[in-house]
């Protein structure tokens, strides 16, 4: 559901490892670039307007782009990320052309992540409704954490999801 702080949450836990020096990478997933733009708020304006241009995974699947012309760094030398790019709208298409479509995230981006580069953790930001691009970003990973509002709104969609992920597994 949206509006229950899972950005807020992804980018406070983010925060918090980097600080205690846990390389940590952030992936935004959301087309609405929520995390992105939280994470470009601690940049200087020409940093900002160079990362307009940023590459995001989109970019990385579909074209001759490598991760770490994607990875982009904060303030932080413990805190990087993979922006969220508009082209996101359009992945969830891309997604249902392709064969073993749940494992494109860990296949195309976690495993050449850990190859390249070292993170002790990497977080998904996702978008708030039940999609292809969740459903392989949740075959990538290991630990889900999913906040939740305080509204009977918030308690139906909370079990519609534990549902689904019950039919996932």
């Amino acid at each position: 559901k949206g509006g229950t702080g899972k950005t807020t949450f992804a980018f406070q836990m983010a925060r918090t490892f980097a600080l205690h020096n846990i390389k940590t990478l952030v992936i935004g997933l959301d087309a609405q670039e929520s995390i992105t733009q939280t994470l470009n708020r601690s940049a200087n304006i020409e940093d900002r307007i160079e990362r307009e241009h940023a590459k995001g995974i989109c970019q990385l699947l579909s074209a001759n782009v490598s991760i770490n012309d994607c990875i982009q760094q904060t303030d932080l030398p413990s805190l990087d990320y993979i922006p969220e790019t508009i082209e996101l709208s359009i992945l969830d298409r891309w997604l249902k052309e392709r064969t073993r479509k749940e494992y494109v995230i860990a296949e195309k981006i976690v495993s050449p992540i850990f190859n390249t580069r070292h993170y002790d953790i990497i977080i998904f930001d996702c978008n708030p409704s039940w999609s292809d691009t969740v459903t392989s970003a949740l075959a990538a990973t290991d630990i889900l954490i999913s906040p939740l509002g305080c509204d009977i709104n918030s308690l139906k969609a909370a079990n519609i999801f534990v549902g689904i992920l019950d039919a996932f597994q």
